[in-house]
C-alpha cells in the first residue's frame, strides 16, 4: 500500500462580520465588513490546539448594528481603534504560515478571498476548505449543521460562547480533532484478528480465571495435584 504524507499543521480561521439590523437583507449587497478574525493551529500528530489568536479589524464604515453587538459583543468603540483590513492581514502573513491548509466552517474563506480582491491585497493563505460539508457528508446530514450542532452531535463540549472568532474558530478544530481520532480508533479497533491465536489462547475471561484460581492448582492432602480445565470454566469449546 502506498505511503501516503500527513499534514502535521492545519489552521482554522472564522470571520466575525458587522452584520445589517434587518434580519432579511437584500441579495444584492456586497458581504458585510469583516470586523474580527480569529486564527488556530492543531498539531495533527497530536491533536491539540498549539496556537491560537484574535485580531480585531477597523472596517471602513464604523456604524456598528446594533444586531451585531447583540450578536459579537463588538462595539464602534472597540473598533475604532483596531488595525485595517490590509494591516491585519500584513499581521497574519508574519504570524501564520502561507501554506499551511486551511480549514473554516462555511463560506469565511471565500470571503475573505473577495475581501482581499476588492481591496488589492494579498490572501494570506493558500487554500480552504469547508469543514461544515466535510462534517454534513461524513455524518450524512441532510443539512448543514452549525458548529455548537456539530459538537453535540460529536460529543464535544461546547468551549467558550459562540460568535467570538477565536473562540469558533477553536470549536472547528476541535470538531476536527474529534473526527481524526474516531478515525484513528476506527482503525486500531478493525485490526486483523489472528484466528489461529484467538483459537488456542484463552478468552479474556478466562485468562482472569487462571489468575483468580491459581491458588487451586496447589498440591493436595496425597501429594497430587489439582488441575482445573480452563476452558470448561470460560464457556470455550462448548
Amino acid at each position: 500500500m502506498e505511503r501516503l504524507g500527513l499534514i502535521t499543521t492545519a489552521l482554522y480561521l472564522d470571520l466575525e462580520m458587522n452584520c445589517s439590523d434587518e434580519l432579511q437583507p437584500s441579495r444584492n449587497k456586497s458581504d458585510p465588513e469583516i470586523i474580527e478574525i480569529g486564527i488556530c493551529r492543531l498539531d495533527v500528530p497530536t491533536l491539540r490546539i498549539a496556537h491560537e489568536t484574535n485580531y480585531l479589524v477597523r472596517p471602513l464604515h464604523l456604524d456598528i448594528s446594533l444586531r451585531c453587538t447583540s450578536i459579537t459583543g463588538l462595539t464602534r468603540d472597540d473598533l475604532k481603534s483596531a488595525p485595517s483590513l490590509k494591516e491585519v492581514l500584513a499581521s497574519v502573513r508574519r504570524d501564520w504560515p502561507a501554506h499551511a491548509t486551511c480549514f473554516a466552517w462555511g463560506r469565511d474563506g471565500d470571503i475573505l478571498e473577495r475581501a482581499c480582491k476588492k481591496h488589492h491585497l494579498d490572501m494570506p493563505f493558500r487554500r480552504f476548505f469547508d469543514l461544515s460539508q466535510i462534517v454534513r457528508s461524513a455524518l450524512l446530514l441532510e443539512q448543514q449543521p452549525g458548529v455548537h450542532s456539530a459538537m453535540e452531535l460529536l460529543g464535544v463540549s461546547a468551549d467558550g460562547g459562540a460568535h467570538m472568532a477565536v473562540i469558533d474558530a477553536r470549536n472547528t478544530a476541535r470538531i476536527h480533532a474529534e473526527l481524526i481520532r474516531r478515525c484513528r480508533a476506527e482503525k486500531t479497533t478493525n485490526a486483523p484478528i489472528d484466528q489461529d491465536r484467538s483459537s488456542r489462547s484463552p478468552t479474556w475471561f478466562g485468562q482472569l480465571l487462571e489468575k483468580s484460581l491459581g491458588a487451586l492448582c496447589s498440591p493436595s492432602a496425597n501429594g497430587s495435584k489439582t488441575h482445573i480445565n480452563i476452558d470448561q470454566l470460560s464457556g470455550r469449546n462448548q
